[in-house]
């Protein structure tokens, strides 16, 4: 790839209600070619409902029995709501379907729902849930990720570069650099990887628990110890 070679860069997660203006004053130093983030031109029905049940029991089964199965040729997902603590919310989403709060209603009457919701998004919002941008080459792209995992206020972003054939580019987890994969690295052997992977951060969780309760095991022993020895000095005295 030559550095003429223009990369699109879709950036997550994004406020869906982020103003032109914003947008722009955020890509503004890299001078994009473009940035064309389309928007509803009205209130605007989704392909996803909110369903209150029962319990969290009623929502298990509707997830164990329903989810990922086809609705009109089209597969259904199934979740919890994070946001119920009560966890009696499941969130249904069928996609490129056009159904009512009855059909979702319908759909579902075996099971034990009380409501259905179905989310509108608001005229002026984001269509997407990233931002697009196309820079003139990789490089631009790899310096705005990095200046923006420096950020407080863009270091939450994800990002995704992808070339204007369709490629999506991934970073390799060993040298850290795009256009080959860890397999093919000239480094691997050679280095700890650079890019810490989900099992690897999962790995290093793991290993922290272990150690803070090793460290309070150690600490309460140390106390019942020093417990001990002082209530044994007070019975000499």
């Amino acid at each position: 790839m030559t550095k003429t070679n223009p990369i699109t860069v879709q950036i997550q997660p994004i406020d869906s209600t982020m103003t032109d203006n914003a947008i722009h004053a955020l890509f503004k130093k890299y001078s994009p070619i473009s940035c064309d983030n389309p928007r509803y031109e009205k209130d605007t029905p989704l392909n996803f409902c909110k369903i209150t049940m029962e319990n969290e029991e009623a929502v298990n089964t509707l997830i164990k029995e329903k989810n990922e199965t086809e609705w009109d040729g089209v597969k259904v997902i199934i979740y919890f709501d994070k946001t119920d603590p009560s966890r009696s919310t499941a969130n249904f989403l069928y996609k490129t379907l056009d159904k009512s709060e009855d059909d979702v209603k319908k759909y579902l009457e075996k099971y034990e729902v009380k409501s259905v919701e179905r989310l509108i998004t608001k005229e002026g919002t984001l269509m997407h849930g990233y931002l697009s941008v196309v820079l003139k080459d990789l490089d631009s792209a790899i310096k705005m990720k990095e200046n923006f995992k420096n950020n407080e206020k863009t270091k939450k972003y994800n990002f995704k570069f992808i070339t204007k054939t369709g490629e999506h580019l991934k970073q390799c987890f060993i040298c850290g650099k795009y256009g080959h994969e860890k397999n093919d690295c000239p480094e691997k052997g050679k280095q700890i990887p650079v890019i810490k992977t989900h099992n690897m951060k999962k790995a290093e969780k793991i290993f922290q628990k272990k150690q803070e309760k090793r460290v309070e095991r150690e600490n309460r022993r140390n106390f019942f110890k020093n417990e001990w020895r002082r209530q044994n000095q007070n019975t000499k005295e």
